[in-house]
């Protein structure tokens, strides 16, 4: 691709799939590698050359541009947060201070931490990232404003999860991040239609969080949308009084988009309101025997009912034949064998753990077993702390869960 200025040749690009996807461990996610997303990104790069592109905060690669795009737009499914990771460690190897890349890939690997040190740890980091922004003369960026919601939700997870009690700063974190939205609109790009719809956006936050964790209370309890609805449930679940019959109502509305339904069973800032008997009355559950039931699963799980695979066992068949998988399913290859993989994983643990080994399956899905060798040998390795932290989260999912688990299941960590 050769690329025009005034009639002459003002730069080219050589864009070749095979060599795009060279260092990716993801198999699925080389299979989603759209060549001219980087014939795009390429053009986008020659232009910031010549003109002020600041949304692009200085990235020079075409690649790294291209890749970190990939995992942000193709990738926004719960389900695929492994190929996410694996696109956006790519893209900062082509360039590592590719400033979105490096946020983007820090929140898929932080935003659900369930302990005090990595809670603190990314705290930590989004301050010193906030402060390259700053020096950088990008601090009214909508990539800075992400960045302080990010720190905002951080300390809160701490203050009413982790270290309830404890002053950590919200107040401070907050102000700062309704400061930096206010420089934000005051900027010339905020006239742009998007950018202003998303300051509108991050305002609304600040209002929120300030009003509801900083003040007496939230104007009015959202449940307008699942997610609305989930942040309405933490406030209610953080009050010192808590009023815990509302929080399980608010948490029952939030419970229509399934992340949320899953989420709130390791959410810190949920700990205290999980230990409450209206709550173990209202969302234990009982164990799952089937990978069809999962997550990963989801996007075709009507297919999948349609052709009368319903257990376990339908889907481990196609172990080895997974382009007959794909094509009864209209899936690409590597998406068939990440559920054949998680299909192996519950057969494998059924002797071993049953009737928790679908349940199991699935921590270890969110975990990235399925998406790289390397996430498979860390869990080998760190066996029984993993088999804790799953454990953990089982005791407040479901409504029983024996004490000899972590025992088996370190045992079997060890030998996947």
């Amino acid at each position: 691709m050769v690329m025009t200025r005034n009639g002459r040749a003002a730069g080219s690009a050589v864009v070749r799939p095979a060599e795009l996807s060279e260092g990716l461990g993801s198999e699925a996610a080389r299979a989603r590698l759209d060549p001219y997303r980087f014939v795009a990104a390429a053009v986008l790069v020659q232009l910031a050359r010549h003109h002020d592109l600041r949304g692009l905060y200085g990235v020079t690669s075409w690649t790294s541009l291209g890749l970190h795009c990939t995992a942000t737009i193709d990738h926004k499914d719960r389900t695929q947060e492994g190929e996410a990771k694996a696109l956006l460690t790519l893209a900062l190897h082509h360039q590592p201070d590719n400033l979105p890349a490096q946020l983007a890939l820090e929140r898929l690997l932080h935003r659900k931490a369930t302990t005090d040190e990595e809670l603190r740890s990314f705290g930590d980091w989004l301050r010193t990232f906030i402060g390259r922004l700053e020096d950088r003369g990008l601090g009214a960026t909508p990539l800075a404003l992400r960045a302080h919601y990010l720190l905002v939700t951080s300390i809160i997870n701490r203050t009413f999860g982790t270290c309830p009690g404890q002053d950590l700063g919200l107040g401070v974190a907050v102000t700062t991040f309704g400061k930096a939205v206010g420089k934000a609109r005051a900027q010339p790009q905020a006239a742009n239609d998007e950018v202003t719809a998303f300051i509108d956006q991050m305002d609304a936050k600040v209002a929120w969080v300030s009003d509801a964790y900083l003040g007496s209370g939230p104007r009015v309890l959202d449940e307008s949308t699942p997610a609305a609805a989930y942040s309405s449930a933490c406030y209610v679940a953080s009050r010192e009084e808590m009023d815990t019959h509302e929080a399980v109502r608010l948490l029952r509305g939030a419970d229509r988009h399934p992340e949320y339904a899953d989420w709130r069973a390791k959410d810190p800032q949920l700990a205290r309101l999980r230990a409450q008997g209206a709550y173990r009355t209202a969302f234990l559950d009982a164990a799952r025997d089937s990978v069809v039931d999962l997550p990963i699963f989801r996007p075709h799980r009507e297919r999948l009912s349609g052709l009368g695979f319903t257990t376990t066992t339908d889907v481990d068949r196609f172990r080895g034949r997974e382009p007959d998988l794909a094509r009864l399913l209209g899936a690409d290859p590597a998406e068939a064998r990440r559920l054949t993989d998680a299909a192996a994983l519950a057969v494998s643990a059924h002797e071993a753990l049953q009737p928790h080994a679908v349940e199991v399956v699935h921590e270890l899905v969110e975990k990235g077993v399925l998406d790289s060798s390397a996430a498979r040998a860390a869990v080998r390795t760190h066996a029984d702390a993993v088999a804790a932290s799953i454990v953990m989260v089982l005791t407040d999912r479901l409504a029983v869960v024996p004490d000899d688990l972590r025992t088996k299941l370190g045992a079997w960590l060890r030998g996947i």
